[in-house]
């Protein structure tokens, strides 16, 4: 199992790492660092901590796997993400087939770190249009054919 911060403010992202000290984990950032494109995802089950605002993105990433998300709002101490792990209200995804690693890299670089396609594609090493089909095989892949990468980006309650 391994935990997965995904939050855009570092002052929490570090202060979730002070407090899940002793447990295997990592930030988004590291996890989808354009020069870990060719590894292989570490394990097949996440616990994800993120931020409301990168709700849909996780869910879009993370679709086809298994995976347990708990917003950063709702956590308050070590014990609330224990009683989640605990409770197991994992989610699989309704898609057969998960994104590649590239996929994954390509969607969090547009939408996390707004990257735009041709900068993403000059730090990957490969031409824009690779970059737009890993984007568009990404969506349709998640169920998300026809909807614009926007989608990801805002909540559920806009």
């Amino acid at each position: 199992m391994q935990i997965i911060i995904m939050t855009r403010d570092r002052y929490l992202e570090y202060g979730l790492m002070r407090m899940l000290n002793g447990y295997r984990l990592t930030t988004g950032r590291e996890l989808f660092d354009a020069g870990k494109r060719r590894l292989p995802l570490p394990e097949d089950s996440y616990v994800i901590l993120c931020d409301r605002n990168l709700e849909r993105l996780t869910y879009c990433m993370f679709c086809g796997r298994r995976f347990l998300f708990i917003p950063v709002s709702s956590v308050r101490c070590l014990t609330d993400i224990r009683q989640a792990i605990r409770r197991g209200a994992w989610l699989f995804g309704h898609t057969a087939r998960p994104l590649t690693r590239t996929e994954m890299v390509v969607v969090f670089g547009v939408i996390f770190h707004e990257y735009g396609c041709t900068f993403l594609a000059d730090q990957l090493g490969i031409s824009m249009k690779t970059v737009c089909a890993h984007l568009y095989n990404a969506m349709e892949k998640s169920g998300l054919r026809g909807v614009s990468v926007k989608y990801l980006c805002s909540t559920a309650d806009r």
